[in-house]
């Protein structure tokens, strides 16, 4: 009877005993895993997951490295956009003021920012849609010695008009 490993198997075959020890090893084990993962990103009782996914974005403030960073639970305690209401629950203008208002806290003076562009997302399932706003703002020397920079940054408005900004990256030491 061959063998691989010390196990003995009833498949006549080098291939057999390979397939044997797949079926008897690996195929259980992956199984608990994926129960594992299953059981880890179901939430309980309706409540959000902090598994519930997020978005970021890398951007930069006078050559700062910041990021902005969004979680699912905040996206899923927001209100939905229903398919059968016209407009979403915030209208853009509002969620541009947040959007304004939020990247003011960080820099301060906004005359040398600009909105370049809005994006209405959809979350990942069907009811839960996001503002995505990007700004570009003042040129800066390039950390490479070769011309200009520019500032930009991106900054995230829920449907609850709450508005989710840049915050500074903290380099650690390795």
């Amino acid at each position: 009877m061959p063998s691989v490993a010390g196990y003995r198997f009833n498949g006549s075959s080098l291939y057999g005993c390979l397939c044997d020890l797949f079926q008897k090893t690996y195929v259980p084990i992956a199984l608990v895993i994926l129960c594992f993962i299953a059981a880890g990103s179901c939430p309980a009782a309706g409540q959000p997951s902090a598994r519930m996914g997020g978005a970021s974005a890398s951007g930069n403030i006078m050559g700062e490295d910041y990021s902005t960073e969004l979680l699912g639970p905040a996206v899923y305690q927001a209100p939905q956009w229903a398919p059968e209401q016209e407009n979403p629950p915030i209208s853009v203008r509002a969620a541009e003021r947040a959007a304004t208002k939020a990247l003011q806290e960080i820099v301060g003076d906004l005359k040398d920012w600009k909105r370049q562009d809005i994006t209405l997302q959809q979350w990942s399932d069907s009811g839960h849609w996001i503002y995505r706003f990007s700004f570009n703002g003042p040129s800066y020397p390039s950390k490479r010695g070769t011309g200009q920079s520019t500032s930009s940054v991106l900054v995230f408005v829920l449907m609850n008009g709450q508005a989710v900004g840049p915050k500074k990256v903290v380099k650690t030491k390795s």
